[in-house]
C-alpha cells in the first residue's frame, strides 16, 4: 500500500481513457521498463509488469491506479444544497421538472435534522416542506461543491 501511495503522491499516473491508465516505473521502486500500462478489462485491474500474475497479489501500479480513482471520485463536483430544519416530524418534496434529477438524504443528529439535496448539475428548485403542522414552499439553490465535503457532512450525523 505505501508503494501505491507513494506512485500516486508522486503523480505517476496518467488517465488515456475511461479504462486505461499510464503508470510512470520507477527505477527506486525496482521498475524495469520506464512506464507501465493499466487497464481495467471485465471488472478487473490488469497491468503489464505482470507482477499480479505472478505474486498473486496487487501490484503497485494497480494500486496506484485505486487510489486516484478513490481520490477523483470524492473531489469529483456535484451540486448541492442543505436544510437544517428544527422539527423531527418533517417531509421535503421536490416539486417541477427537476424533482428525478435530484437526490435527497435526510440525516439526523440528536434533535438536529438536515436535509442534502444533490444533483449532477446547477439548477434553481422548487421544494415542499411540512414541518409539524406547517408546510413551506422554498426555492432552493444547487451549488457547485466537492463531494467529499458532502461526505464529512454525513458522517458528522447519521443517515435517516
Amino acid at each position: 500500500l505505501m508503494r501505491s501511495l507513494r506512485r500516486f503522491l508522486n503523480n505517476d499516473i496518467r488517465k488515456l481513457n475511461e479504462n486505461v491508465w499510464v503508470v510512470a516505473g520507477r527505477r527506486e521502486m525496482g521498475d524495469a521498463l520506464p512506464q507501465y500500462v493499466v487497464r481495467y478489462v471485465n471488472g478487473k485491474y490488469l497491468c503489464d509488469c505482470q507482477a499480479s500474475m505472478i505474486k498473486r497479489r496487487l501490484c503497485t501500479h494497480i494500486g496506484a491506479v485505486i487510489l486516484r480513482n478513490i481520490y477523483e471520485g470524492i473531489t469529483r463536483i456535484v451540486y448541492a444544497a442543505t436544510i437544517n430544519v428544527k422539527c423531527r416530524d418533517t417531509q421535503l418534496l421536490i416539486i417541477g421538472e427537476n424533482s428525478k434529477d435530484v437526490e435527497i438524504r435526510r440525516i439526523v443528529k440528536d434533535k438536529e435534522l438536515k436535509y442534502i439535496l444533490m444533483a449532477s448539475r446547477e439548477m434553481m428548485i422548487k421544494a415542499i416542506l411540512a414541518c409539524n403542522n406547517e408546510i413551506t414552499e422554498k426555492t432552493i439553490q444547487l451549488k457547485p461543491t466537492e463531494l467529499w465535503k458532502i461526505l464529512s457532512t454525513e458522517n458528522n450525523h447519521e443517515s435517516a
